[in-house]
């Protein structure tokens, strides 16, 4: 409740904002058109060097904390 309460406190600091010539915008994406690019191969570290900068690395891989724990974890 208490965060609840925060985060209606935090919204209504938008009731501060003059929004009276601000037009309404029902989709931000009605006048955009492709936006896709092209795809390109660039330059790529080299997978030594980026294994050397990991601060843990298995197999060949960068080794990461687990992210879903699993029943018996």
């Amino acid at each position: 409740m208490k965060d609840l309460e925060k985060i209606v406190t935090y919204v209504e600091l938008l009731d501060e904002i003059d929004t009276d010539h601000v037009s309404p915008c029902n989709s931000v994406l009605q006048e955009m058109t492709n936006v896709m690019r092209e795809d390109k191969v660039g330059t790529t570290l080299d997978r030594a060097v980026f294994l050397d900068n990991a601060p843990s690395q298995i197999g060949g891989m960068v080794k990461v904390p687990p992210v879903i724990k699993g029943h018996n974890s």
